[in-house]
């Protein structure tokens, strides 16, 4: 019988296989588009890169949550040790066959663990609540998936809101302002997902345009749920860290979402001008995919992806990949093949960021 502690380390291995997944996949979408292969670039991220890279680092965020003596540890453990392996099956058979059930069985399946670690759990309430709201993000994408009947673009575009962006705001909720000892808002973190549901019903209901304009409020509502207003005094907290390597992470932490904040009021306002027909759907989508949802990547991924993958890192932490991801996003409209360039220009800043290096980087936030 396996230990607790193996079921641990093994929900860990199991996320590593999803989110190395996702990485080829994102790597096959990238070039997959450059070939003017638009469609299939579209379903590659929408039925592979980012519903795997949730559902994988959803699962080792809900099993961390949860102490081995927890009751029901040992069941939730195993529902999310199978989980990403179920996300990558499925997703490379939705992708295979351009069709949503496959991967919405997946999304529904990585729900029942995280509900159960909430439930279960004897961790703090906002630990619990973050972990409650991030199976619910799940849970919304696989009902969006299911029963949302509108073109591919729209639904792709409600999905990244309702799913993607939901379990965003759900590590946010307690991540950020726990960082520096605060709590996040109750009401506000219920009123945010209360949104997302209202805008999936309205979509389900036949009216998928409102649906989206709904669904896009939450951008704005769950900064005020994780704290954001405080975000002044917490760049004060950061600056007094003693230790230079721990003052440029939490520094960087803080940095990456005041680009995020930038970027959720520019996506509510993008969205609606879409719903008045004066921006495309495809320009709503890269704002989203590149800018805040790419930025939220870039603010996790050093930290919580070496511990994961097991690399070793650097932690050399700087602003180089937001501002050229920042770029990226605002080109995107202008010019999708300059963008690209600014894109992947700021996945190899990323990367250098972990990857160990006797020089500091551009706009370096040690000493």
């Amino acid at each position: 019988m396996v230990s607790r502690q193996s079921l641990s380390r093994l929900v860990l291995q199991s996320s590593r296989i999803g989110i190395y997944y996702s990485i080829a996949a994102l790597v096959a979408a990238l070039y997959i588009v450059t070939e003017g292969l638009a469609l299939v670039h579209a379903k590659l991220m929408i039925f592979g890169v980012l519903p795997v890279f949730v559902v994988s680092v959803a699962m080792a965020y809900g099993v961390s949550g949860l102490r081995q003596t927890d009751p029901l540890y040992a069941a939730t453990a195993s529902l999310a040790l199978a989980a990403p392996i179920v996300a990558v099956a499925l997703s490379v058979t939705s992708v295979a066959l351009s069709r949503a059930l496959p991967l919405a069985a997946a999304l529904l399946y990585s729900f029942v663990p995280l509900a159960m670690g909430s439930l279960a759990s004897r961790a703090k309430p906002d630990v619990r609540l973050s972990v409650g709201l991030l199976g619910l993000s799940l849970l919304l994408g696989g009902v969006e998936l299911l029963a949302v009947r509108a073109g591919f673009f729209v639904r792709a575009l409600l999905l990244l809101e309702v799913s993607v962006l939901g379990a965003i705001y759900a590590v946010s909720i307690h991540a950020f302002p726990s960082t520096f000892g605060d709590s996040p808002s109750t009401i506000l973190s219920a009123a945010t997902f209360a949104l997302l549901a209202a805008g999936l019903a309205l979509a389900i209901g036949g009216r998928a345009r409102a649906g989206v304009l709904v669904a896009s409020v939450p951008t704005i509502t769950y900064l005020f749920a994780m704290r954001f207003e405080r975000v002044g005094s917490y760049f004060a907290k950061a600056g007094q860290t003693r230790n230079p390597v721990a003052r440029a992470g939490t520094l960087y932490f803080v940095d990456g979402h005041a680009f995020a904040a930038a970027f959720s009021a520019a996506s509510f306002a993008a969205v609606v001008l879409w719903y008045f027909g004066m921006f495309t759907t495809l320009d709503v989508i890269h704002l989203l995919a590149i800018g805040l949802i790419g930025t939220y990547i870039f603010v996790h991924a050093p930290m919580m992806l070496p511990v994961i993958l097991r690399w070793s890192s650097a932690r050399r932490y700087n602003l180089t990949p937001y501002a050229l991801l920042a770029v990226g996003a605002a080109l995107w409209p202008v010019n999708m093949h300059v963008s690209f360039f600014f894109v992947g220009l700021a996945i190899v800043f990323l990367a250098l960021i972990v990857k160990p290096s006797k020089h500091p980087y551009p706009l370096w936030l040690g000493e």
